[in-house]
């Protein structure tokens, strides 16, 4: 059987919990390796090299480099040398919205194809690159994090940036309070950036709505100041079963792939009509809601989901993927007679 090994690229910092996880997922499906999840130096590549360079491991193998943005793709980020070791190598950009960043054709040309995190991507990366491109969306590990679990006391949950109105936790709970209803803020950051996701995920699952809101709308120094993305906020707080309160993203065309019992949106940000919103929401809120969530998310955004694209183009059939997929299946169909929300919306149609 194929194997491939899994190189996560870039910088470990809080947000990139969700990819660490991803990486050692994609390694544990594929029968691979992870590599290292942020090399930075020569010094640290001719280590790489010097492991994989025994003739039974290279040709035999494949390389699934997940790059936290095109950058990572360039100059001393990955050299040539550590790609030709493998008989077959896949990049997968996950801030793929950096066009400006997109390598030359000469960087790109070791790999079979390149995956990308947005519709809006796949043309210009194309053209670009002149590669094979597919798209390989945000997603999450639903099936091992997630939750479709009705006992939850966290009315809406603060997740990662917010806007100047929502910034102080302090004063957010007050607000809510006052509306009558819960509010938690940040989650501690613990040891690592991987700890750290898998422990908000397991706070995601005491909430019924996950505060986030599009770049655009909550700008940052270090978001992008015109291509509005989807992030793993959105992705993880579906899987958790929660409802994603706040302004989406819809100019990533991967909005199109969530559902309308998946959002609470937000007209404007303005915390006292944004904390009203809410506490409206959450008398109508039922335990179903998680269910349906969870149960449409583990159908539409599993990240194993994101590997059997990657397997199918490859045409390969990774038996632990393949288990996987059908673990997913059987819980789905498990999760079908409790999904309330999907059955009202039959008998709709």
């Amino acid at each position: 059987m194929t194997s491939i090994d899994v190189l996560h690229v870039g910088v470990p910092q809080l947000g990139w919990g969700p990819v660490d996880r991803l990486a050692l997922l994609a390694a544990d499906m594929f029968d691979g390796n992870v590599l290292d999840n942020a090399p930075r130096s020569g010094r640290h590549f001719s280590k790489l090299l010097s492991l994989i360079e025994n003739p039974t491991i290279g040709k035999k193998r494949g390389l699934l480099v997940i790059a936290q943005d095109p950058t990572h793709l360039r100059s001393d980020a990955l050299p040539l040398g550590l790609i030709r070791q493998y008989g077959f190598a896949v990049a997968w950009v996950i801030d793929s919205f950096r066009h400006a960043d997109i390598p030359p054709k000469w960087r790109t040309a070791p790999f079979d194809f390149i995956g990308v995190t947005r519709p809006n991507d796949v043309e210009l990366y194309e053209r670009k690159t002149g590669i094979p491109v597919l798209l390989l969306p945000w997603g999450s590990d639903v099936l091992a994090l997630g939750s479709e679990q009705g006992e939850r006391a966290i009315d809406l949950l603060r997740v990662g940036r917010q806007p100047d109105e929502w910034e102080n936790d302090e004063h957010s709970a007050q607000l809510c309070a006052r509306h009558g209803i819960s509010f938690a803020g940040r989650t501690p950051a613990v040891s690592t950036p991987l700890v750290s996701h898998v422990g908000l995920m397991a706070q995601m699952a005491r909430a019924r709505f996950v505060m986030a809101h599009c770049n655009l709308a909550a700008p940052a120094p270090y978001t992008h100041p015109t291509q509005a993305y989807l992030t793993a906020r959105w992705t993880d707080a579906l899987a958790a079963g929660c409802v994603v309160a706040g302004m989406p993203p819809y100019l990533d065309q991967s909005m199109q792939a969530l559902w309308p019992e998946a959002l609470l949106e937000f007209d404007k940000i303005s915390a006292g009509v944004n904390a009203a919103q809410v506490a409206e929401a959450c008398r109508e809120w039922t335990a179903d809601i998680a269910v349906h969530n969870h149960r449409q998310a583990l159908i539409r955004l599993d990240w194993r989901w994101r590997l059997q694209t990657i397997a199918q183009h490859l045409a390969l059939r990774p038996p632990a993927l393949e288990a996987a997929i059908a673990k997913i299946s059987t819980r789905v169909a498990a999760l079908g007679a409790l999904d309330v929300q999907s059955r009202h919306l039959e008998d709709r149609v």
